[in-house]
């Protein structure tokens, strides 16, 4: 039979032993926890990502549902069509507000500056008779046909 001391040494051994392995229990899950914590903070910095992403997404939506809104609008469908159909180049139809320029009045005074009122969008100019009939007759055609260019 062993000796008292004997047995007592094997059961401090055994404590030894478990101790040892829930030491080692204990270090995989803090392993664990500290991977699970980079894993949260890269799918963090990832989600923080994509919400500016989204964002900036977002804000140029908006601006090109401004743009499609402000093109609907007979004006801006009537001067976009008019733009494309003289073959404009396509930086040319993305400005298609009407063109201000300062008109005269009588006593030669700018309108638009101090002494005048306000800026007036000019009309196209009236087509001359002569030139519609010299039109109509060099190329026969049974009506007169007149293209507006806009200036950008």
């Amino acid at each position: 039979m062993p000796s008292p001391r004997a047995s007592e040494v094997d059961k401090i051994r055994r404590e030894l032993d478990e101790s040892n392995r829930k030491a080692m229990r204990l270090d995989e899950a803090l392993q664990e926890r500290d991977h699970a914590m980079v894993q949260v903070k890269a799918e963090k910095q990832v989600a923080v990502h994509a919400k500016r992403q989204l964002d900036e997404d977002h804000a140029a939506l908006v601006k090109l549902q401004e743009e499609v809104t402000r093109l609907q609008e007979p004006e801006g469908v009537a001067q976009a069509v008019a733009t494309v159909k003289v073959g404009a180049p396509i930086e040319e139809v993305a400005d298609l507000s009407p063109r201000l320029e300062p008109s005269r009045r009588s006593g030669n005074e700018l309108v638009g500056t101090s002494r005048g009122g306000e800026e007036q969008v000019l009309p196209p100019p009236e087509p001359l008779v002569d030139e519609a009939i010299v039109e109509q007759e060099s190329f026969d055609w049974s009506f007169c046909h007149w293209v507006m260019e806009l200036d950008p």
